[in-house]
């Protein structure tokens, strides 16, 4: 007739401690990449404020040069438009 088996193993102390000493590693690990997540994350929010930053300055820049652009030739036109009238 076959044992009956125990719901209850024994483990050694040292066994125990190991395990225990891999999970507190194990934690430690965690808790270390979540904060080295976080600055990173911090980082690129950082980075991607700047390069919008940058983006809207020459954005508007831009539409500067095309408005002022815009305003010369309305000028011009003007001006041709006018000396066609009198002429």
């Amino acid at each position: 007739m076959p044992l009956a088996t125990s719901e209850e193993a024994l483990v050694t102390k040292p066994y125990l401690d190991e395990r225990e000493r891999i999970t507190a590693d194990l934690q430690r690990r965690v808790a270390e990449l979540g904060e080295q997540i976080e600055y990173e994350l911090k980082l690129r929010e950082e980075h991607n404020r700047d390069q919008t930053h940058r983006m809207e300055k020459e954005y508007s820049e831009s539409t500067r040069q095309s408005v002022a652009e815009y305003d010369k030739l309305t000028d011009d036109k003007n001006l041709m438009q006018a000396s066609k009238f009198f002429a």
